[in-house]
């Protein structure tokens, strides 16, 4: 939709003209935030997003997450899944985070650890990451993945 594709473009910093260019001629961050919309306009109700934040400077980062918040609360059914390694930018946008590891016996990823931001107070607010709660819980799950990253 039209409408969609103006207001993305305009949430996350972007000309217009990024879209008639070929993806070799835009900046890392163009990239990624156009991946952000294309994700965003093809997808009703559940996203997957790996590494959203990857690439882009603070400004595109704080753009990106209050785009992300805006989707997750368009509708009751939205579910967004981010799969990231910046801790803070995706607790900022988390009702849920889940801490992934690794066992030596079992193969891939496990959940070690999950943290309901939401029954903290800690979700679906802006300017979040100047709570010194927020910021504790961040320091939290830093600290419990350096204890579980191999």
């Amino acid at each position: 939709d039209v409408v969609d594709i103006e207001l993305y473009l305009v949430a996350l910093g972007l000309p217009r003209g990024v879209l008639e260019q070929y993806p070799k001629l835009l900046s890392g961050g163009q990239r990624q935030r156009v991946a952000i919309i294309r994700q965003l306009l093809c997808s009703e109700h559940f996203l997957i997003l790996d590494e959203p934040f990857s690439g882009l400077d603070i400004k595109a980062k704080q753009q990106a997450c209050a785009l992300i918040q805006q989707v997750a609360q368009l509708h009751t059914l939205n579910t967004i899944i981010v799969i990231t390694h910046d801790v803070t930018e995706g607790m900022s946008v988390a009702d849920t985070v889940w801490l992934m590891g690794v066992e030596a016996q079992t193969p891939g990823a496990l959940i070690v650890e999950q943290y309901d931001l939401a029954a903290l107070g800690l979700a679906w607010q802006p300017e979040i990451q100047h709570d010194p709660r927020f910021i504790a819980a961040v320091q939290d799950v830093k600290r419990r993945f350096l204890e579980v990253a191999p």
